[in-house]
């Protein structure tokens, strides 16, 4: 770890970056801060929100250790994924509660938590809006059908109190549609003239005003990065990623970018336009569909599965300054 770090130190030198004049540990160093015990059952492609100082976990695909399946369970971390709790359980029922689903919409306006969409137990495709005022372990149904189709593998962006649906597959179609909410999920409306590819899988974070959007698969992996002005409905093609992004998760933190490529660590400084690779092995397994936030200048990652050996996972690990 110590020569990769004066090798990306080197690079950054050599390329005049700014990057090099900082402190370079945060996303290249990495320590395990829970193994597995007092952790939630391992998965993959689930929902995960940042509620005040909480992390919750929201469904997705679990390993139950003899086979795999769909949840709707809850799972909440208060100091910062050291441990976890259940504070909902996997219920059949849908009456109280959303139905299991994995590949959803996941966006928090103030301590209220949507998941929109989503593949779910039953094979079929969701277009559901649901909340959460107490961090997961309640549920209300906003809307059984929005005006969009049925999708998952899309993204929730918010801004402000407006909700955003970006993209999505339905199984048979990739969609590169753009749908706003102003009530909070109630109604929806298509935004026109989108010119990026359709795709699901991709990634989309909000800093200020804007979106910046990378990868997904249509059916093939995409390295496409688009910078949205999205109030005005402005689109800015960028450079393309030097990396593949599929089930993967694009985290902020401050002005600095930064993607977890299975077992390779990928930092921009400059809204995605040129990209680092800060780690070439990780100390973590290789994975995909897990979930990593920032916690205040601290990157927490969690879960996912490797996808080489099919492995579920149910760690937690942290990069700091």
């Amino acid at each position: 770890m110590k020569k990769n770090n004066l090798l990306v130190a080197l690079v950054f030198l050599l390329l005049g970056c700014d990057l090099a004049k900082e402190d370079i540990r945060l996303g290249a160093t990495w320590v395990q801060i829970n193994t597995g015990n007092e952790s939630f059952i391992p998965r993959r492609n689930f929902g995960t929100a940042v509620v005040g100082s909480n992390i919750i976990i929201i469904g997705g695909f679990i390993w139950t250790g003899i086979r795999e399946e769909l949840a709707n369970d809850v799972w909440i971390s208060s100091n910062e994924g050291k441990t976890w709790k259940e504070i909902k359980k996997n219920t059949e029922s849908p009456t109280e509660t959303f139905i299991k689903r994995q590949k959803f919409g996941t966006v928090v306006i103030g301590k209220d938590i949507y998941i929109i969409g989503g593949y779910s137990d039953t094979g079929s495709h969701l277009k559901d809006v649901w909340k959460s005022s107490d961090d997961g372990k309640t549920w209300v149904e906003i809307v059984e059908n929005a005006e969009f189709t049925p999708r998952y593998g899309h993204k929730a962006i918010a801004l402000g109190n407006s909700i955003y649906v970006i993209g999505g597959y339905d199984g048979r179609t990739y969609y590169n549609e753009v749908w706003k909410s102003n009530d909070l999920g109630q109604t929806w409306n298509e935004i026109d003239n989108i010119p990026f590819k359709p795709r699901q899988g991709f990634g989309a974070v909000v800093y200020k005003d804007e979106m910046l959007l990378i990868g997904g698969q249509n059916p093939n992996t995409l390295t496409d990065v688009w910078r949205s002005e999205i109030k005005e409905n402005i689109w800015y093609k960028q450079r393309s990623i030097p990396f593949e992004f599929f089930e993967q998760e694009l985290v902020r933190v401050e002005e600095d970018l930064f993607v977890i490529e299975q077992d390779h660590v990928w930092k921009s400084i400059d809204e995605g336009e040129e990209w680092i690779k800060v780690v070439f092995e990780a100390p973590f397994d290789a994975r995909r569909g897990y979930g990593m936030v920032n916690m205040g200048q601290k990157l927490i990652l969690f879960g996912g599965r490797n996808p080489t050996t099919g492995k579920y996972l149910n760690d937690t690990w942290e990069s700091s300054y």
